[in-house]
């Protein structure tokens, strides 16, 4: 089967888009013409796969270029990331007659609540307006991918054929590296709701206690500007020997990274988005052989269990204690690290999900 898959805010390799869903469809004998608009070109591939870039076009030039794309290239299924395809999806679907899937990774209704600026009236009509477009143009879907059992449940309450696809990683070998650096690493998006003023105020009281301690600190920024302020505040707080920020690197870098430090964290506030939304980066530091230091969400509580540290969610004091418990504990900080990759190895894997995920399209065949 020839698959288009379409993405407008995802990079050309993301974890999931890329490394999960397009390499599984290779695997199951399919075609793939992956068409983004994020100016980083993959320009080799796995055979059978084909990377299009439409450059930073608007989600309108983005529709026209790809339906341009679906009529070159005369696709048998369609794939999309993001909502805002869900009308040109629709085009694509009734003028060559093909199924469209859907893969819900960000849900829009708790991305508005956790990101908008806007006064909360503002925001529900906001919120209510893009519920009432979903919906209309779900009518068009064939199927829903859905990254958690919350999301899942969402879309088959509106009558639509759902799998659950969670975003476990590929299991890659874990190379041992011994000793391991005394890092604290967070990798991800930097932003306010994502808690990174409360990881600079609690690595102010880690370092009070553990003083070769490092944050390293991988990811881009939500809000333009953001990460200058960030630095502004850790030099003033006399952290710029111990607190590194740098730019968001390769999935595969990352995952290297990862395998060299002690501690990863997830220090998510307590937003509507954090409890149904599970982050990729839990599966990742576990199956890296990092101790996870994490807050106490309930969907980080279910997916974590008894592997992870948790500290009460947004609160610094709570989050510097969990870092330094575990900097000066090596014998709890390797068991829960431990533990961490048995779990990843006996269930939260991609090769458990790949047959699922590949069964939508068997079915659509």
């Amino acid at each position: 089967m020839k698959i288009l898959v379409a993405t407008l805010g995802h990079t050309a390799d993301d974890d999931r888009v890329y490394h999960k869903q397009i390499r599984s469809l290779l695997r199951g004998g399919h075609q793939v013409t992956l068409a983004t608009r994020n100016q980083a070109v993959i320009n080799s591939g796995p055979p059978g796969f084909q990377h299009v870039d439409f450059g930073t076009a608007g989600v309108v030039q983005f529709g026209a270029a790809l339906q341009s794309l679906a009529e070159q290239w005369q696709p048998q299924a369609l794939q999309i990331h993001e909502f805002e395809l869900l009308v040109v999806g629709g085009r694509i679907k009734k003028k060559w007659g093909i199924p469209l899937i859907y893969d819900v990774q960000d849900p829009h209704q708790e991305m508005w609540a956790a990101f908008s600026s806007k006064p909360p009236v503002i925001k529900q009509i906001i919120i209510w307006g893009l519920l009432r477009f979903e919906k209309l143009h779900l009518k068009h879907v064939d199927w829903v991918c859905a990254l958690s059992p919350i999301i899942a449940q969402r879309y088959r309450g509106w009558g639509l054929k759902v799998m659950y696809v969670p975003n476990y990683p590929p299991l890659i070998p874990l190379e041992k590296t011994t000793p391991r650096e005394q890092v604290v690493i967070y990798q991800g998006q930097i932003s306010p709701e994502r808690g990174i003023w409360q990881v600079i105020q609690a690595f102010q009281a880690v370092i009070e206690q553990v003083p070769t301690a490092k944050l390293n600190i991988y990811g881009s920024e939500r809000i333009p500007g953001l990460i200058n302020q960030v630095k502004e505040k850790v030099n003033r707080l006399g952290l710029d020997q111990a607190v590194v920020i740098k730019p968001e690197i390769s999935y595969e870098g990352i995952l290297r990274r990862l395998q060299e430090v002690q501690i990863g964290l997830i220090p998510f506030t307590n937003k509507p988005l954090f409890r149904v939304q599970p982050p990729n980066k839990l599966y990742e530091y576990m199956m890296c052989g990092c101790a996870v230091v994490a807050s106490d969400l309930p969907i980080l509580r279910e997916l974590g269990k008894d592997c992870v540290l948790y500290a009460t969610a947004g609160d610094a004091d709570a989050l510097a204690t969990g870092i330094v418990t575990l900097l000066t504990n090596a014998e709890g900080r390797k068991k829960l690290a431990v533990m961490g990759r048995e779990l990843v190895e006996s269930t939260y894997h991609w090769e458990q999900v790949e047959p699922d995920y590949l069964r939508i399209y068997e079915e659509l065949a």
